[in-house]
């Protein structure tokens, strides 16, 4: 403003100018008798754009000898992506790699801006577990017939000493211990463990 009139008032960086970090504005006054006044003022930038992220489809774990599962690092899975790029992003995975699981786990991915913006994404981890039982191979039995032509079928569990990597869920004799029998006999015996099953005979 002058009270003699202005000739012109110009503004740097001009308007319509596109910028991406604060910036100092300066506003110089020509004023019609030759004079100039001159001020400044600073533009601050905010991003609150959340960064994108795209998570993986569920994942499968196989169990160990040992029954455990241990999480890779998926961060090389996932796409991430910002309006001001890619600089900067921190992506995070909980539980963390080397994590040691023995059942399904939900896995947490993040991505964090550099202006504290997050997003964030879930997917499964299914563990299986594709070791089948182990059964100890029972030797052929004789049992005597009593007075009434009986025997009495023994229990064989001791014998095939069922094992696995996890746990046995159950266990089965056929025909079951304590069954009259009157003749040769062929007994089956079945381990199951999360869906594996070993029989031996």
């Amino acid at each position: 403003y002058s009270n003699c009139g202005l000739q012109s008032v110009t503004q740097t960086p001009p308007p319509g100018t596109v910028i991406s970090t604060n910036t100092v504005v300066q506003l110089v006054e020509q004023k019609l008798n030759g004079t100039s006044d001159t001020c400044t003022f600073n533009v601050f930038v905010s991003d609150t754009t959340r960064p994108s992220i795209t998570c993986l489809a569920n994942q499968t774990g196989y169990l160990t000898a040992t029954c455990d599962f241990t999480l890779p690092d998926y961060t090389t899975g996932i796409t991430i992506n910002d309006n001001c790029g890619t600089a900067g992003l921190v992506l995070t995975q909980t539980p963390v790699a080397g994590t040691v699981i023995t059942a399904n786990q939900v896995v947490t991915m993040q991505v964090v801006d550099p202006s504290g913006n997050t997003s964030s994404c879930q997917f499964t981890v299914n563990v299986v577990d594709t070791i089948a039982p182990v059964l100890t191979a029972i030797p052929n039995d004789t049992i005597f017939l009593d007075a009434n032509c009986q025997a009495i079928v023994p229990d064989y569990s001791t014998q095939a000493n069922a094992q696995d990597n996890c746990s046995i869920q159950s266990e089965t004799q056929t025909p079951a211990a304590v069954t009259i029998i009157t003749s040769t006999t062929t007994v089956t015996y079945s381990a199951v463990s999360n869906g594996q099953t070993t029989t031996i005979s």
